[in-house]
């Protein structure tokens, strides 16, 4: 069937073809550059999240145990300390949680980091009683708050913590997933523009 054309045009086919090829080869690395950047950054995105949950579940740790020790000081000195202490990670925490709620994109993480939000306000209400007896100078029942109602909180946040952090790691398995599947692609794709 070639042999019809002159070899100019059997040429210029050859040619037209291979350069096809090459544009082809040529999108479809470009789309796929574009998947692998948008992959990387929801990586880096998932990766920010599990990194400043850490933080805010450091810092409401904190908190918490700046309670105790304000509820169990009998130095005024010492408890204005705790009394900054627990200020400066109580701001953090919360500024965290606000941060977090803000990145979350799925139903599920938005779902867990609110029942860590509600844990954290249920632990926070047990907190200020014990500031408030502490304030007062009933350290005493400061103390039994803190062991009977702020104590168990912390493992309602911890279990609340441990999940929304567990569903974001299985957020990344997935990513990580889909960009092997766009690296194996742009492979393919590199390899077919070489021939």
């Amino acid at each position: 069937m070639l042999n019809k054309f002159a070899i100019g045009r059997r040429l210029g086919l050859g040619y037209g073809l291979i350069l096809g090829i090459l544009l082809v080869s040529t999108a479809v690395a470009i789309l796929e550059f574009r998947s692998l950047e948008a992959a990387t950054g929801e990586v880096k995105r998932q990766t920010d999240q599990i990194i400043l949950s850490h933080d805010a579940y450091a810092n409401a740790l904190q908190a918490m145990a700046y309670t105790g020790a304000l509820a169990g000081s009998q130095d005024s000195l010492g408890r204005e300390t705790y009394l900054s202490q627990l200020k400066i990670h109580r701001e953090a925490y919360q500024a965290e949680l606000d941060s977090l709620k803000a990145m979350a994109t799925t139903a599920e993480t938005q779902s867990l980091l609110g029942e860590a939000v509600a844990a954290v306000g249920s632990a926070r209400e047990s907190n200020l009683k014990v500031l408030a007896l502490t304030q007062s100078g009933k350290m005493a029942d400061a103390m039994k708050v803190y062991a009977a109602e702020s104590c168990p909180k912390i493992a309602v946040w911890n279990a609340a913590a441990t999940q929304e952090l567990s569903a974001t790691v299985q957020e990344i398995s997935r990513t990580a997933a889909d960009l092997a599947q766009v690296s194996e692609t742009m492979a393919v794709a590199v390899a077919a523009f070489q021939v």
